[in-house]
């Protein structure tokens, strides 16, 4: 018990170092949560958030960004420092959050997932189904590509992937850079990830 009251005392002393710094960031030592490669940080000083190792989102032309997964906020209004409850709080979320394999999404209890399920999302196909036949609607979710289980997630080049699946997969490196231990070539998909249906870059498109 002493053990871990000292180890709290330094993991809080590190995270009031961490972000009083310009970064106001600090980094926990987690590889994966639920099967999932993660990162998981302290983010602008108040946020816990936990962003995907390997699965990058489109944010322009030139740049994207790991996918968030979870985010929530630890520090409250005027709150500057983190104190032992506020470390309590980050592990009972650590300890408690589970993936949801259908939308992509960790959640911290049932409530926050309900209305998330392939039978909500059924009932809804079903609703839309009685609209005119004029009316296009927008799937919500397919088969992933790979393990043909059911998902929400879908890459920009509008294949459906889970992320677990999507987690998995390698970068792509083409023969020249391989060669010249280089990373600079001009094929877009050198060193990211390739769709595993059409070879694009694979990145999430919001």
């Amino acid at each position: 018990m002493i053990y871990i009251h000292i180890t709290k005392q330094i993991m809080l002393a590190q995270i009031n170092s961490a972000i009083a710094k310009n970064n106001k960031k600090y980094n926990f030592d987690i590889e994966s949560i639920d099967n999932i490669q993660v990162f998981v940080n302290i983010e602008n000083q108040q946020y816990l958030r936990i962003k995907a190792r390997n699965i990058e989102r489109w944010v322009d032309e030139y740049d994207t960004e790991l996918v968030s997964l979870y985010c929530e906020k630890i520090l409250g209004v005027d709150e500057k420092i983190y104190t032992e409850a506020h470390l309590e709080k980050i592990i009972h979320i650590l300890n408690n959050i589970k993936f949801n394999r259908l939308t992509g999404k960790f959640y911290l209890n049932n409530e926050d997932e309900e209305n998330v399920t392939i039978e909500a999302l059924e009932e809804q196909i079903r609703f839309y189904k009685k609209l005119n036949s004029n009316i296009k609607v927008r799937k919500t979710y397919e088969n992933c590509s790979v393990c043909f289980d059911p998902t929400m997630c879908k890459s920009k080049c509008d294949h459906y992937l889970c992320y677990p699946c999507w987690n998995k997969i390698s970068e792509y490196v083409c023969d020249e850079c391989q060669e010249n231990d280089d990373k600079g070539c001009d094929d877009e998909t050198c060193c990211h990830q390739r769709c595993p249906t059409c070879r694009q870059l694979l990145v999430v498109m919001y």
